[in-house]
């Protein structure tokens, strides 16, 4: 049963000494919608009610769709932070470039951390990552940024990819969102990574179609997630 829960980004600030800010509560918030719509779905094949089965159906589509945007806030999220803690970093920010406009997630990757780190260039399992990502970053967009007119390719609306996602494609959005923020994070010199609080949590499945675990078995244990469990919503 998806529970909702207390996160205190604050505690890795000063434990680490790096703001990560709210990554961990985007990073939470996706978890938790994933858990939510997965107890819908668990739901949807026990019912035989029409009407329920109608209106239940309508409440798992906009969570798909909210969950959608939401990974996506998550990456952006951890690249912003990122960002952030270089700008403020007295050897690093002199290296940053100037910016015209607004700073864009797209502009941190390959504008500073390409320039700071350019090995990671030539990754070629960084850039598939990072390839399915921004086709799922502009799936985000068409949403966000709504447009009247049609995709001059097939004359369809710019929100129909939105609004026929299933869930099986869903969790491999949320896959590779997650994945990507992983690859960055392993890419960079332990210095200016941001996920101190990763080892705290088992990785998700997704693939799965199940809820996700949170907090790893050890942190469970010990009680050193600086997570504080809330009670159930349910």
């Amino acid at each position: 049963m998806a529970r909702m829960v207390a996160v205190t980004p604050s505690y890795y600030s000063v434990l680490f000494k790096k703001y990560t800010g709210h990554t961990l509560t985007h990073y939470m918030d996706v978890i938790n919608m994933w858990n939510d719509l997965i107890i819908k779905k668990e739901r949807y094949d026990t019912i035989e009610d029409s009407r329920e089965l109608r209106a239940l159906n309508y409440s798992m589509v906009t969570s798909i769709r909210w969950l959608v945007i939401q990974a996506v806030t998550y990456v952006e999220s951890y690249l912003y932070y990122y960002y952030y803690n270089v700008s403020n970093d007295p050897k690093l920010k002199a290296r940053l470039p100037k910016f015209n406009r607004h700073v864009q997630g797209t502009d941190i990757v390959e504008r500073v951390i390409f320039d700071f780190h350019p090995d990671i260039k030539h990754d070629g399992a960084f850039f598939l990552a990072y390839k399915k990502y921004m086709t799922i970053l502009k799936l985000r967009d068409r949403f966000v940024h709504t447009s009247a007119f049609p995709n001059l390719a097939d004359n369809l609306s710019e929100l129909h990819p939105l609004l026929n996602l299933s869930l099986k494609t869903t969790a491999e959005h949320l896959t590779s969102c997650f994945n990507f923020v992983n690859k960055v994070e392993d890419a960079l010199p332990k210095d200016e990574r941001l996920l101190f609080w990763k080892d705290r949590f088992d990785e998700p499945d997704f693939s799965s179609l199940e809820t996700s675990v949170r907090e790893n078995a050890e942190c469970r244990k010990t009680g050193t997630s600086g997570v504080e469990q809330g009670k159930s919503w349910r």
